[in-house]
């Protein structure tokens, strides 16, 4: 939760640094919102949270997106996301398996709605994204031959013979996405800042992470 809290707290410093560097709001009406299409890539960390995040450390995140504008004035987009999360199993949940270690991904492909607020603050446009799609959690132990404990979340139960290096169980779920971020000029290219929960719905819980990324459009 600390590194949501600094993720976080990212945020609003850019706004408020924002803020600070103009004095009036304005509109920009410049080529980037002409476009027919946009493009961006990210990355960042990944924050697992709920009962994943008590199992699981927070990681790395990596994405891209395409984004057609369907609003007259090029300020909502629709766009597609695809997003790559990876973190590290806890010494505890590793201990409790009788595992060596292990880590987790999820893979995910989304469909969402954008909506940029076109009056600038100096140089910062905010905008809300929120959607959802289709996951693919993959989860591994190493050095894993089973035992009593039992974990159907994860999919591992039960004892299934002689140690393996790495013993996987996947699911591929519905989920959603919901979040925020700036964006902001630093001609001749355009950056952005965000952070959107995910939330992915297996059939014996949720698998929720945040991450907090910064990325680069044209």
């Amino acid at each position: 939760m600390n590194g949501l809290r600094v993720g976080t707290g990212v945020l609003f410093a850019v706004l408020f640094l924002a803020q600070g560097s103009g004095a009036q709001e304005y509109t920009n009406y410049g080529p980037f919102w002409q476009r027919p299409f946009h493009a961006g890539i990210d990355i960042g960390g990944s924050i697992p949270t709920g009962q994943f995040g008590n199992d699981f450390q927070p990681g790395w995140d990596i994405g891209g997106n395409i984004a057609y504008p369907v609003s007259p004035h090029g300020s909502i987009w629709l766009q597609a996301d695809v997003n790559y999360a990876s973190q590290l199993v806890t010494t505890a949940t590793a201990q409790a398996f009788g595992a060596d270690g292990g880590g987790s991904s999820v893979t995910s492909g989304t469909l969402n709605l954008v909506l940029n607020k076109r009056d600038y603050i100096g140089r910062i446009t905010p905008y809300f994204v929120f959607g959802g799609g289709a996951y693919w959690r993959l989860t591994e132990l190493d050095d894993f031959a089973g035992g009593t404990y039992c974990n159907a979340f994860y999919g591992f139960c039960g004892v299934y013979g002689t140690a393996v290096p790495v013993r996987s169980r996947s699911q591929f779920e519905p989920g959603w996405d919901g979040g925020g971020g700036f964006r902001f000029r630093l001609p001749p290219i355009r950056l952005f800042v965000e952070a959107r929960y995910n939330a992915v719905y297996g059939r014996h819980g949720t698998t929720t992470y945040v991450p907090i990324v910064f990325g680069t459009e044209w």
